[in-house]
This record gives structure tokens, sequence and C-alpha cells, in this order.
């Protein structure tokens, strides 16, 4: 593959991504792109859960031993909600006020 090739396919990986987050945002967030809708800040609050973006994603079994099957789980649950966190262009502010709009919801 040459250099043009390899520039080419870095657009069009470039152009799906804005694509996705153009999505992501239509489908959870209000107009302004800011904040998420009520149905979007409960999704989100529960996918934060989820994905474990909280606490680590060291699974200790029964036996004290490091489940590594299900840490490495538990790490592509994390790696959902950072891309997820990404595409919106969420801080830590708003995924607090998320946090607080879901438990009022």
């Amino acid at each position: 593959m040459g250099m043009g090739d390899q520039w080419e396919a870095f657009r069009r990986r470039a152009r799906w991504k804005a694509k996705v987050a153009q999505a992501a945002r239509l489908c959870l967030m209000e107009p302004s792109g800011t904040t998420p809708t009520r149905d979007g800040a409960i999704l989100l609050a529960e996918l934060r859960t989820f994905c474990r973006a909280d606490v680590t994603c060291v699974v200790v079994g029964k036996d004290g031993h490091i489940d590594t099957h299900a840490t490495m789980v538990a790490e592509g649950r994390r790696e959902v909600w950072t891309r997820l966190r990404e595409l919106l262009e969420l801080d830590d502010q708003a995924i607090r006020e998320i946090m607080k709009e879901a438990n009022d919801a």
C-alpha cells in the first residue's frame, strides 16, 4: 500500500468516525449536542455502570486468583464506554451531570 493509499484510508476512517459520532449525538443528545436527552441520560448512566467505567476491570475469581477471561470481558466493556464517551465528546463534568439527571429520572 503506497503513501497515497494510506492517506485515503485515513481520510475514509476519519469520515466514518465523524458519521458515527453524528449518529450517536442524534440518538442520545439534545439538538445542541452538549446535553443528553432524558432517555439518553438514562442509557448513558446504565452503560457507564455496565461498562465498568468507574471500577477496576480486574476480576478476581472465587479462588482468589485473577480471572483473566472475565477481566478481558470487563476491559472490552470499558473500551465501549471509552469509545462512546469519545464520540459524544463528554468530559468529566458532563458525565456528572448525566448521572444526576439519570438519578432524577
